[in-house]
């Protein structure tokens, strides 16, 4: 704690105006009482009350720690903790814990954080610790934890909810991750793990706590609250010792606070009789300590609590093996090329055929896009890209596209986290809902494309990279209408950026004519070949998510338009730029804009166009975008046209087989081949398939004349829109899909057999 009069001056500005009350005696304790145990109870007590009395004036502008950390780091002795293996060998950690962490995850050496954080916490008291984002966090928690589930006095319930530990995540991807890792440190433990987080069913959820048992329950603050509410759901919690709040900082940031409160106001105090009378132990975890942040923790923790400052002082906030540079691109235009010529020349070596260095990792990105429909419009860009001569582009040979933002179903989102973690090299095209938190390993490079909404972010989405003492690159992607804004700046100060000038596409004034580097021309032709595949729902629904993005922050509404409107005109081709409801342009202040189209007409069916479900890209992977008419490609390879509302027309070939008349199908007799023209036999997804027979019914299957579609190098599984299976409705020619890909529950078949997508 404070140890003198100055340290507490400056860690603690406590602003004291003429009528507000002094208190000498209070600053005499923490100037001259010395550091005994007992006195540093009372020097916690103390703060805590000037907190609680004078909080209106407490300056925490500059995030400082209330405490200091010196006093409250586990003293070093000759034979130091710096191993998982030395927590067993001194009976810290249970041997099992222990066992599936040495043996199954394979890890040895401990953190920074793991130490200090583990020798804590592990005898029960509560602690608030500041911690960079990628100093495994996530461990250096679950472990105390397991460790006071299996040393509890009272002992655990088979088969039955009996939570005696909380975990709170801000996000369902960060939550389901420290769910995995919980499962594996479980194992063989008798502890039992379950997760609620949101956009999954909250009655399966229950169901499955009610039949297995819950002991660990890792939650998003939204379901958990929620859960506690439904009194029909039998999810008890008083007997929970141990909460911890993880992401601290991004979970008030995000609103949860209302909730929190209300949660914690549901479970036993820090003063209750559970275990044993010794009361909850409360765990915060924060990468930065605002005001309320520790407002919070004046709700939760014991006044006694100990704060864990594992950043170095005087160290940087971004860790400095991250070499991080600043790319200025002339407009919106010019954002998605500057893309591509990056990407295409970090993986140069490897499409030239080279080896990788020996060290070396190969190159695995995360694309951050301000917002979930711009994040869907650039992986569908990038799942769209051909090669020179109409052949799958050269980059699915090496490098997977995957997207994932919050437009996706909480199941998409999942599969799209744990495909983009186990592929050597991969693009994710992201929204910010892994930004923080989330543990891919090897991550390479960072892009940022628009500027993150405050310098927290930057950081946060940052720290996707460089885990696990690896080195990493990051890369800001700014507009010129950005880079003068103050609070654009703001996200920029302090950060050591390299002006990246190697790049040709980010400078080119599109509009004009001018010779053009090689890789510029490149560029520009493949991201607009691209965008011609693309429905222009999807870009217009871009276009307008970025009006609303870019409103609080870029002050000339005029020069915004101007800047998207180029966008629209010179990349997408569009003669009028996209229509936008007179509704939203009130909301958004924008109705004495010049240069807006407000002929805005609602699709049939409904709203913008959804994202598409799924999330793989590779050799031919595309959106398939709906057009007047239904669908038009390039036959090439294995391609197809497609046409007349529903119907399909694919070029003969063996096996091959042409469909149409709504939603019906007509093939050419072949061996094992059939002709189906009943309307109502309709289908659910595209690609290969086999059916079970039925009554009915009837049995397809891979054979001569028939096809089979499976992953290949380069290439991807399609879920949702461009995956298979779902179920048909109609006639008795029709049949039920199982197996494969999911669908796009959004994909609804009308009673003719085609595909109705419903309003976002």
């Amino acid at each position: 704690m404070f140890s003198s009069l100055r340290r507490s001056s400056r860690l603690l500005r406590l602003h004291v105006a003429a009528s507000s009350v002094r208190v000498p005696s209070t600053l005499a304790v923490l100037q001259y009482t010395i550091a005994t145990p007992a006195a540093q109870n009372v020097r916690a007590f103390t703060i805590s009350s000037i907190l609680n009395k004078h909080a209106s004036n407490v300056d925490l502008s500059e995030h400082e720690p209330i405490l200091e950390d010196a006093e409250h780091e586990p003293k070093p002795s000759e034979d130091e903790v710096t191993r998982f293996q030395h927590l067993a060998d001194r009976n810290i950690i249970d041997k099992k814990v222990i066992r599936n962490i040495t043996d199954g995850m394979k890890y040895d050496e401990m953190t920074k954080v793991q130490r200090k954080t583990v020798l804590s916490t592990v005898k029960g008291e509560d602690v608030l610790a500041q911690a960079k984002t990628g100093t495994g966090k996530t461990i250096a928690f679950l472990l105390p934890v397991m460790q006071r589930l299996m040393s509890t006095p009272e002992p655990l319930q088979k088969r039955s909810i009996d939570i005696r530990t909380i975990i709170i995540s801000p996000t369902r991807e960060l939550a389901i991750q420290i769910y995995n890792d919980a499962i594996k440190l479980a194992h063989g433990t008798g502890i039992v793990c379950q997760s609620a987080v949101g956009g999954t069913g909250k009655n399966a959820a229950v169901s499955q706590m009610h039949r297995q048992g819950c002991h660990l329950l890792i939650a998003t603050p939204g379901r958990l609250n929620d859960l506690l509410q439904d009194h029909r759901a039998g999810v008890v919690v008083d007997k929970v010792d141990t909460l911890v709040l993880d992401e601290g900082d991004t979970l008030l940031d995000q609103g949860f606070a209302e909730a929190i409160d209300e949660i914690i106001r549901q479970l036993p105090s820090t003063k209750s009789n559970v275990r044993a009378g010794t009361g909850r132990q409360s765990l915060i975890f924060s990468a930065t300590m605002p005001e309320k942040v520790l407002q919070m923790v004046r709700k939760t923790l014991r006044p006694d609590y100990k704060f864990l400052k594992m950043v170095d002082k005087g160290e940087a906030a971004v860790h400095t093996r991250i070499k991080q540079h600043l790319i200025q691109c002339r407009g919106f235009e010019n954002l998605l090329p500057a893309v591509y010529e990056l990407v295409m020349r970090e993986l140069a070596p490897i499409l030239n055929g080279e080896e990788l260095p020996n060290g070396e990792e190969p190159f695995k990105a995360i694309v951050f896009l301000p917002t979930a429909k711009f994040a869907s419009l650039a992986a569908a860009t990038f799942m769209n890209l051909q090669g020179s001569d109409g052949t799958a582009h050269p980059l699915y040979r090496h490098t997977r596209m995957i997207e994932i933002h919050s437009r996706l179903s909480q199941p998409q989102r999942s599969r799209a986290a744990e495909l983009f973690r186990n592929t050597k090299s991969a693009i994710l095209f992201a929204s910010d809902v892994v930004a923080r938190g989330m543990d891919f390993p090897n991550v390479t490079h960072v892009i940022q494309v628009c500027t993150p909404s405050n310098q927290e972010q930057y950081i946060h989405r940052l720290g996707r990279t460089g885990r696990a003492n690896r080195n990493g690159v990051g890369y800001l992607m700014l507009t010129e209408g950005e880079l003068h804004v103050p609070d654009v700046r703001s996200v920029m100060h302090g950060m050591q950026m390299i002006k990246d000038k190697e790049l040709h596409t980010p400078s080119v004034a599109m509009e004009q004519e001018q010779q053009l580097h090689k890789s510029a021309v490149e560029s520009f032709n493949n991201i607009a070949a691209s965008n011609k595949q693309i429905d222009v729902a999807l870009k217009s629904a871009a276009y307008i998510s970025l009006m609303g993005y870019f409103n609080g922050i870029i002050k000339d509404k005029q020069g915004l338009v101007d800047s998207l409107n180029r966008w629209s005109t010179i990349q997408w081709g569009m003669t009028t730029p996209p229509a936008i409801p007179p509704k939203m342009l009130t909301q958004l202040g924008f109705r004495k804009i010049q240069g807006l189209n407000t002929n805005f007409v609602p699709r049939e069916g409904g709203g913008m166009l959804p994202s598409r479900g799924g999330f793989g890209g590779g050799r031919g992977g595309s959106f398939r975008a709906p057009r007047a008419g239904g669908f038009d490609r390039t036959p090439r390879e294995g391609g197809f046209d497609r046409g007349s509302r529903g119907g399909f027309d694919r070029a003969p070939r063996e096996g091959g087989f042409d469909r149409g008349s709504r939603g019906g199908f007509d093939r050419a007799p072949r061996e094992g081949g059939f002709d189906r023209s009943s309307r109502g036999g309709g289908r659910g997804g595209r690609g290969g398939f086999d059916r079970a027979p039925r009554e009915g019914g009837f049995e397809r299957a891979p054979r001569e004349g028939g096809f089979e579609r499976a992953p290949r190098e380069g290439g991807f599984e399609r879920g949702s829109r461009g995956g298979f299976g779902g179920a048909s409705r109609g006639g008795r020619g029709g049949f039920g899909g199982r197996g494969g890909s999911y669908n796009d529950r959004r994909a609804r078949p009308r009673e003719d057999g085609t595909l109705r997508r419903e309003r976002y």
